[in-house]
Order: C-alpha cells, then sequence, then structure tokens
C-alpha cells in the first residue's frame, strides 16, 4: 500500500474552530476540483474550508469512502434511495398524491397539495402509530393528544430543489404543545426524515418574529434542530390506514 494525496472538507462551526465540537469533516475527495465542487450543495449555514491530505491507496485504486451524507437539499441530509420504508400500503397512497402533484399546475400546487392533502394525511398516520386523537380544537394548542395528555404539533414539509435556504416554519409565541412531529418528503415524496423533538429544541433554534401585529416565533429547520437531543425517529413501517 502506498499514500496519495486526498482533499478534505472541513465544516467550521461558531468562533471557537479550536475545539473539535466545533469542527466536523464532510468529505474526502482525490482532487481539490472536486473537493471544492461539493461546498455549494452543503449547508450554508456553516463555514468551509479544503485542506490537502493523504490516504492509503492500493494498486492505484483509492479507498477513500466519500461522506454517505454528502447529498443535501436545502441544507438536509438525503439519501437518493429512501425511498423503501418497508411499507407497500403506505408507498401506494403517496403514489396517488404524487401523481396529482404532476397533473397540477406548478404556479399553484404546493398550496393545494401541501396544507389540505399531505399535512392531513401525514396527521393521520402519525395519529395511528402513536395511538393519539386528533384534536379538533385546535385552541389546545397541537394537533394531536398523546394517551399520557402530551400534545403533539406536527409540521410536513417537502424539499423543494430550487429553495437553497433551509425550510422554514412558523408558530405561535405562546407554544402550548409538548413535542414537534416533523416528516420531511424529497421533491419525489419519499419520506426522508420523520421524527417527534421535544419542544424545548424551539426554544434554542427558534427566534421571535412579529408578523401583522401578532408575535410568532420563526424557526429554520436545520440538521442540528432534527438531530436535538431526545428526539426519536417515527417508524412508518407500521402504519395501515384503510378508507372505508
Amino acid at each position: 500500500m502506498k499514500k496519495s494525496d486526498a482533499w478534505v472538507v472541513l465544516r467550521l462551526d461558531g468562533d471557537a474552530v479550536g475545539l473539535k465540537d466545533y469542527i466536523a469533516v464532510k468529505g474526502v475527495y482525490n482532487t481539490e476540483d472536486a473537493a471544492q465542487s461539493a461546498i455549494p450543495s452543503l449547508s450554508t449555514e456553516s463555514n468551509y474550508i479544503v485542506i490537502r491530505s493523504r490516504h492509503y491507496s492500493e494498486d492505484h485504486k483509492s479507498e477513500i469512502i466519500t461522506n454517505n451524507h454528502s447529498e443535501k437539499l436545502q441544507g438536509l441530509k438525503i439519501h437518493s434511495s429512501n425511498g423503501n420504508i418497508g411499507n407497500h400500503g403506505l408507498y401506494e397512497k403517496l403514489n396517488v398524491i404524487r401523481d396529482l402533484w404532476n397533473q397540477l399546475p406548478s404556479s399553484n400546487r404546493r398550496e393545494i397539495i401541501i396544507v389540505p392533502l399531505l399535512s392531513q394525511f401525514t396527521e393521520l398516520a402519525i395519529a395511528q402509530l402513536m395511538n393519539a386523537s386528533i384534536l379538533e380544537d385546535r385552541s389546545l394548542g397541537g394537533d394531536l393528544k398523546l394517551p399520557n395528555g402530551e400534545i403533539v404539533e406536527v409540521k410536513t414539509i417537502l424539499l423543494d430543489p430550487e429553495r437553497k435556504k433551509s425550510p422554514h416554519l412558523q408558530f405561535p409565541a405562546e407554544t402550548n404543545f409538548d413535542f414537534l412531529a416533523i416528516v420531511i418528503f424529497d421533491p419525489n415524496f419519499n419520506i426522508e426524515t420523520a421524527r417527534i423533538i421535544p419542544v424545548d429544541a424551539l426554544k434554542l433554534y427558534a427566534r421571535p418574529v412579529s408578523q401583522g401585529g401578532r408575535q410568532m416565533i420563526s424557526l429554520r429547520v436545520i440538521q442540528p434542530f432534527l438531530d436535538y437531543p431526545g428526539y426519536k425517529d417515527i417508524n412508518f413501517a407500521n402504519y395501515s390506514l384503510s378508507i372505508a
């Protein structure tokens, strides 16, 4: 085995770049051009540099393993083949929504599909999976009520390849729910991320805003927010909704 040149993309967060918690390796590449070209697809929330390093190769074949999560959309990790969720019934229902989306004009299909259809579908699915009841009275502070009385707010995101910034959500300033359930779909309506996150994450990542005289909190859904300690993945493999 022999050593060959390699170029590493490093992410630098915060000012104290000397601390290991603020530095992360985002990818290793065979050429400097390849490393520099990868930076525009990464999150705009951080700073990046390319450094020269060394790696082992044998018979002139590189052993570099590229980062499995180097592909990002709106700053969030995506998996190109994440459509396999182990649930054929759910996949078929999402196919119906996808077909309708493709037939609608692009000017208004997001308003038609996301709010009334995909969001309601997601809410029903999570309610069944968590044995929760749907709250008809929205003044109670959320969408679902768990058996133990805790309240869950449900948000649905459809990633858009035309948008560079992270997805944006807004909530009333007085949040009365205990957990935020977020389901993120890629542009083909494959479920990329489905997580329930403690409301404390909003206190760390959201910021207050005023909208039409109403006090709100604004949230950019970035990867550290989705990875907030205490999150739990939602397993849609056990979902089976039958419509009479």
